[in-house]
């Protein structure tokens, strides 16, 4: 219980907590001791936004630091913290979340949303990333593959598409054409949409929407008219998917 079943919000008010009294502290070897303190309501008052700001990060830093020492990766806490740096798209966890990749994997989803959020910082590291995916055996688990994808595609700078695709195409059957068809969509590649669009029918249910999903990749003249096809097959899933996909075209 003492170690293993921390409360991450608890965790992460205690750090700020530390990090604000070392600031106050500073602030007081500054101007001259304790006594000049005393007409303060609350210490904290001494602090601007900027040292506030500064006490939050820093804090976030060090608790994430201590989540990835050796041992078990304590999922809570490494979730909480990389959901809060994602929420301040703060860049000051991202060296610790790419040097540390395989131990992240359980919380592949959070590690995703927080590169997504620091996507200027993330394209810089592009290459690395795929080649996590691409390599290593945690990186080429369907689970990684698919929210390694997701950040492909919303961030299709991040790698050339031709890598993008074929480290799409190359995932575990289960997940690769939904893979494939995420990056389609991102990058425009109207050919590939082409190809499947006329056996869509003949996929399973996960690859058939991932198709109709990309189908916003093809011009509208094209779109709209096999859209109303699929509207038409008699799947409430694939209809709804179709009906977005125009919607949102």
């Amino acid at each position: 219980m003492d170690h293993e079943l921390l409360d991450p919000e608890e965790e992460e008010e205690r750090g700020r907590l530390d990090r604000v009294n070392q600031l106050i502290e500073g602030i007081v070897a500054r101007i001259g001791g304790y006594g000049a303190l005393e007409q303060a309501v609350d210490p904290e008052e001494l602090l601007n936004d900027e040292d506030e700001d500064r006490a939050v990060r820093e804090n976030i830093a060090e608790l994430f630091q201590n989540v990835l020492l050796p041992g078990r990766l304590q999922l809570g806490v490494a979730r909480h913290l990389l959901r809060r740096a994602a929420h301040l798209r703060t860049n000051v966890i991202h060296h610790l979340v790419f040097e540390n990749l395989a131990t992240l994997v359980p919380v592949f989803r959070d590690v995703v949303n927080y590169l997504k959020s620091t996507r200027r910082a993330s394209k810089d590291r592009g290459t690395e990333f795929a080649d996590f995916l691409e390599c290593h055996d945690l990186g080429q688990l369907p689970f990684s593959r698919l929210w390694g994808v997701e950040l492909l595609s919303s961030i299709p700078q991040i790698v050339e598409d031709n890598r993008g695709m074929r480290l799409a195409e190359t995932s575990h059957p289960s997940v690769a054409t939904r893979c494939a068809a995420s990056i389609a969509k991102a990058v425009g590649l109207v050919d590939w949409v082409r190809e499947r669009k006329e056996n869509w029918s003949n996929f399973g249910p996960w690859d058939r929407r991932s198709i109709i999903f990309a189908a916003s990749a093809l011009p509208r003249d094209e779109r709209n008219p096999w859209l109303s096809v699929v509207q038409e097959s008699g799947d409430s899933l694939d209809k709804a998917v179709a009906q977005y996909v125009c919607a949102c075209s």
